[in-house]
């Protein structure tokens, strides 16, 4: 498990929790914080209204994410340094085994027994690597949750019948072409990160 690994599920976290192709928006139950800004006239018309985010942006400047990319590393090399210990361990003992059966050094039993113990060992490591990789994905689901809310969470505390939806433009993306008058992903980003901030500073 290397640290690139990591940073790949890392990345592969922020690209899941902003795959989401729609947010449909819905009143804030009257609340007075600043709303999302319409910036082409022609969403005051009659009919459904529609602006979106650029998820690519979000990922790279969300103060958010660089958390979440950090945690998940420093998780992941804990693993890997673990796992390199045990791996370590076993090589050195299968290798001192195999000198001494080089050697003749020990009985035709206690080479068995010896052998099925060094088994066991490689077993408990494959074991091991498969739960940390599980214990990976997790904590990768758990991220992705919380990205996701965060900013649909946002977007409807800010929206009040602004916009009826909100769609998610990434550059590989199903959605090919975009008008910037409906853009609001700097005054979403610039919102996440102000309650990012005012988080830490509590």
């Amino acid at each position: 498990m290397k640290t690139k690994t990591n940073l790949s599920l890392a990345i592969s976290l922020i690209a899941l929790a902003l795959s989401v192709t729609l947010f449909v928006i819905k009143p804030n139950n009257g609340k007075t914080e600043e709303k999302i800004p319409i910036k082409a006239e022609a969403g005051n018309n009659a009919g459904i209204k529609i602006a979106y985010i650029n998820a690519d942006t979000i990922m790279s400047n969300y103060l958010l994410v660089e958390e979440l990319m950090q945690t998940l590393t420093d998780k992941g090399a804990k693993m890997e340094k673990e796992l390199q210990r045990k791996q370590s361990q076993y090589e050195s003992d299968a290798a001192y085994f195999q000198e001494q059966v080089n050697k003749g050094s020990i009985s035709e039993q206690s080479a068995r027994e010896i052998y099925e113990k060094l088994m066991l060992k490689e077993q408990e490591i494959y074991q091991l690597r498969d739960k940390y990789s599980q214990e990976m994905m997790t904590l990768e689901a758990e991220m992705n949750k919380k990205l996701l809310d965060n900013v649909s969470r946002f977007l409807r505390a800010h929206n009040n019948f602004t916009y009826d939806y909100v769609l998610n433009y990434t550059y590989n993306g199903d959605i090919l072409l975009t008008n910037p008058d409906y853009d609001i992903t700097s005054f979403v980003l610039d919102g996440l990160n102000k309650e990012y901030n005012e988080s830490k500073e509590k």
